[in-house]
């Protein structure tokens, strides 16, 4: 019983990180890009292993999906139920979609 409360509160903690890294993923760019910007050569290399596996993934996905990332992991100003009816899919599919592309968000970062 304790076990699988700690793997869905290691599993909700890891879904939660990679929603923000997905999504910073789009100032991590402008910041590379920016060259008055100086960082430290680990924080550009990893600002740029998220920038990298974020496009994988987006490029991976077919057009349905991309514009379900875009809605859902980049542009988070809505509810899960206003996404879902803005692009005629069921609240379940919208949480199984956006698990699905953390995984493989997760894969291309390395982190899963």
């Amino acid at each position: 019983m304790a076990y699988s409360k700690q793997v869905r509160a290691r599993n909700r903690s890891a879904r939660a990180f990679l929603q923000k890294e997905f999504g910073l993923a789009k100032h991590y760019k402008a910041m590379i890009e920016d060259a008055s910007i100086t960082m430290l050569p680990e924080d550009r290399a990893y600002k740029c292993r998220v920038v990298a596996a974020a496009q994988r993934t987006i490029n991976c996905m077919p057009l349905e999906k991309q514009k379900f990332i875009r809605a859902a992991l980049v542009d988070v100003h809505k509810s899960a139920e206003a996404i879902s009816a803005d692009l005629n899919i069921a609240v379940g599919t919208y949480y199984n979609w956006r698990k699905e592309v953390l995984q493989i968000f997760g894969r291309f970062l390395g982190v899963l």
